[in-house]
C-alpha cells in the first residue's frame, strides 16, 4: 500500500511540474496570426470556421470569424502553419506553408469559392509578399540558419545583432581579441563578450539609432537577462544550437517593448516536435594559426608592438530534441562547453615566495591565514626580476611608506638573496601587534619575503 501510494504521489508530482512547464512554454511565445475571410465578390464571411494546425506538433486551434470576418490566433511560436477555413455553401479553404516568424505578426485573408464543403482548394502561403502590414515596427528576425553559418567571435549570437536595420556596431576586436568599444559608449562597463558565451555580463557594442549601447534591451523567450549592474548587458547569453530565431527592433517600439530606448533583442529558443532532430560540433582556436596585428605604432603618438590573439579556446557541444509522447509532450535541450588554455604575461608586479609560505604554515599551522595559502593558488611566475623597470637593483623603492625610505638607511626593508626582506613573522596569533613594529612584526630575519615577478595568466 506504501509502495502504491507512494508510486502515486511521485506521478501525481511529475504530472504537476510537466503541466506547469508545459504551462510556462506557452505562454513565452508572442507571435500571432490573424486575417479576414470574404467570399469571391469581396463580402466578409462571419462564422466561419478556422482551424490552425502546427505540422511539427500537430497542436490544433480553432476559431470563428467574428462580425466582421476576422479571426486570430495569439501566443504562437515561430514556424509554418496550416490553416484550414470552412463554411457551408463555400468550398474548404487549405493556406499550407503559412510562415510566421518569432515574435511578430503576420496576415493571411483568405477568399472563399461558392461550392460544396466536400470541395478543397489549396494554396501555398510561402508565396506570399514578405511584407510587414501588422505593425509599424522596424525590426529584422535573424534565423536559425543565419546563427548557424555567419561568422560570430566565440559564437556569440549576439554578434548578429547589427544586422537588422538602423542598428549600426562594427564587431571590431583589439591586437589581443578584446571587444573594442563603440565611441558613444561610455568606457565603464563589462564590454562585449571575451569568453564566448560564458561571459558573466556581455555588453553587446551596437547602438540603434544613435542610442547609447547601455539603452539595448535583451529577453529569452520574454524573460528580461538584463543585468542589474551595467546598462545594455545581458547576463545570458545563448548557444547557437538553441535558439530558434533572434528579432531585433530598432524603433518605433510596441507597448510592451517600454524598458529601454536602444535595441530590443528578443531571443526565441527551440522546441521539441513529432521528428527526431539534433546537431553536434566542436571548433578550436589554435594560435599557431592567427596573423599577427603587425601595427608598430606612429612614432611620438601611438606606442605599439606587433600583437597575436593567444586564445586558445576548445569548444563543442550540441543539441537534441523529440518526443516523449507524440502530438502530446516533447523535450529539447542544448549544450556547450569551453576549455581555455591561454596564457597571457602580466606585471611585473610582487609576490610572496615560497619561504614565506613555508614559514607561515610552520609558525601558524591550522589558522584561517595558512589554509588560505594551502589551499590558495599558487602564482604562475613567468620570470623573476632583478631591477625596477628604471634599471635600479633597490627593489625597495617600488613600495609605498614605510618600506620605501626616501632619504638615508631603509630599516624596514632590504634586498637578499631571492627576493626583499620586509620583516617576519611575530606575537601570537589573533593578537594585536603594537603600531611600534607593526610594519615589520619581528623584525627583518634575512629572508625573502617578496620577489618582482611578471607572471603567467592561465584560464581552464
Amino acid at each position: 500500500m506504501r509502495r502504491a501510494m507512494f508510486g502515486f504521489l511521485k506521478n501525481f508530482c511529475l504530472f504537476a511540474v510537466v503541466a506547469t512547464f508545459a504551462t510556462i512554454a506557452n505562454a513565452q511565445f508572442g507571435s500571432g496570426i490573424q486575417g479576414i475571410v470574404t467570399d469571391s465578390t469581396g463580402s466578409i464571411v462571419p462564422g466561419a470556421t478556422v482551424t490552425l494546425v502546427n505540422p511539427s506538433t500537430n497542436a490544433t486551434l480553432e476559431t470563428q470569424t467574428n462580425e466582421s470576418g476576422l479571426y486570430r490566433f495569439n501566443n504562437l511560436p515561430g514556424g509554418n502553419y496550416r490553416i484550414t477555413v470552412v463554411k457551408s455553401g463555400f468550398k474548404k479553404k487549405l493556406v499550407e506553408n503559412a510562415t510566421l516568424a518569432a515574435e511578430s505578426g503576420a496576415r493571411y485573408d483568405v477568399a472563399l469559392e461558392p461550392g460544396d464543403v466536400s470541395a478543397e482548394v489549396t494554396i501555398d502561403g510561402s508565396t506570399a509578399v514578405a511584407l510587414e502590414t501588422e505593425t509599424p515596427n522596424i525590426s529584422r528576425n535573424i534565423t536559425n540558419k543565419e546563427l548557424l553559418e555567419l561568422p560570430q567571435v566565440g559564437r556569440d549570437p549576439y554578434n548578429l545583432v547589427r544586422l537588422a536595420p538602423g542598428v549600426f556596431g562594427d564587431g571590431a576586436r583589439a591586437a589581443n581579441g578584446v571587444s573594442a568599444r563603440l565611441g558613444n559608449s561610455s568606457q565603464s562597463g563589462p564590454g562585449g563578450s571575451n569568453n564566448g558565451i560564458f561571459a558573466v555580463e556581455n555588453q553587446v557594442q551596437v547602438s540603434a539609432n544613435g542610442q547609447r549601447v547601455t539603452s539595448n534591451n535583451f529577453e529569452i523567450d520574454g524573460v528580461s537577462v538584463n543585468s542589474q549592474t551595467w546598462g545594455g548587458a545581458a547576463v545570458i547569453t545563448p548557444s547557437q544550437e538553441s535558439i530558434s530565431e533572434v528579432q531585433v527592433t530598432s524603433s518605433t517600439y510596441s507597448a510592451e517593448d517600454g524598458r529601454n530606448s536602444g535595441a530590443q533583442v528578443k531571443v526565441i529558443t527551440k522546441y521539441g516536435t513529432n521528428a527526431y532532430s539534433g546537431s553536434a560540433f566542436v571548433k578550436i582556436n589554435n594560435p599557431g594559426l592567427n596573423a599577427y596585428n603587425k601595427f608598430n605604432g606612429i612614432p611620438g603618438l601611438v606606442t605599439a608592438t606587433p600583437t597575436r590573439v593567444n586564445d586558445r579556446f576548445k569548444t563543442y557541444g550540441g543539441s537534441f530534441g523529440g518526443k516523449l509522447v507524440k502530438d502530446k509532450l516533447f523535450y529539447f535541450f542544448s549544450y556547450e562547453g569551453t576549455k581555455n588554455a591561454s596564457s597571457t604575461i602580466s606585471g611585473p608586479t610582487f609576490a610572496e615566495t615560497s619561504n614565506f609560505r613555508q614559514q607561515l604554515a610552520s609558525l601558524r599551522g591550522g589558522t584561517l591565514s595558512a589554509a588560505f595559502l594551502r589551499n590558495g593558488v599558487e602564482p604562475r611566475i613567468a620570470s623573476v626580476l632583478t631591477t625596477t623597470p628604471a634599471g635600479s637593483t633597490n627593489l625597495c623603492s617600488l613600495l609605498g611608506s614605510p618600506y620605501n625610505a626616501n632619504a638615508g638607511v631603509n630599516t624596514n626593508c632590504q634586498m637578499v638573496a631571492g627576493g626583499i626582506d620586509i620583516g617576519s613573522i611575530t606575537g601570537t596569533y589573533g593578537t594585536y601587534v603594537p603600531d611600534a613594529t607593526n610594519s615589520i612584526g619581528g623584525g627583518l630575519d634575512g629572508i625573502a619575503d617578496l620577489q618582482y615577478v611578471t607572471l603567467t595568466n592561465r584560464s581552464s
